[in-house]
């Protein structure tokens, strides 16, 4: 029940976070502005010194920060749902934005 409830902590405060960022954003006329957006820049470069592909940097730095900030769960469902997309076998990008990680980076 402990995890649950931190699990359910966790998301609120990301979901009130991206909120109060888009918020924002959207008066620097910036409304994609996100935490997670944030987190991709910042860890970017360490993934990619990581050894992940610089393709995929941008991903795996959005789950580095969800997992220093926030909650290994956090980032590990975010992990299942590139996985899941990559199953699937759906269209890698979309408007510009990758959908899911190669094989070689999910390790």
């Amino acid at each position: 029940a402990n995890i649950a409830v931190n699990l359910i902590a966790f998301l609120a405060l990301l979901a009130f976070l991206n909120a109060a960022l888009s918020w924002l954003g959207n008066m620097f006329d910036y409304p994609q502005l996100t935490f997670s957006l944030i987190c991709s820049y910042v860890f970017m470069p360490f993934s990619f010194m990581m050894g992940v592909d610089w393709e995929d940097s941008f991903l795996v730095g959005e789950l580095i920060g969800y997992k220093t900030f926030f909650n290994e769960f956090v980032a590990y469902e975010k992990l299942s749902v590139l996985i899941h997309k990559r199953l699937e076998g759906g269209p890698e990008f979309v408007d510009d934005v990758k959908q899911y990680l190669n094989v070689h980076s999910e390790i």
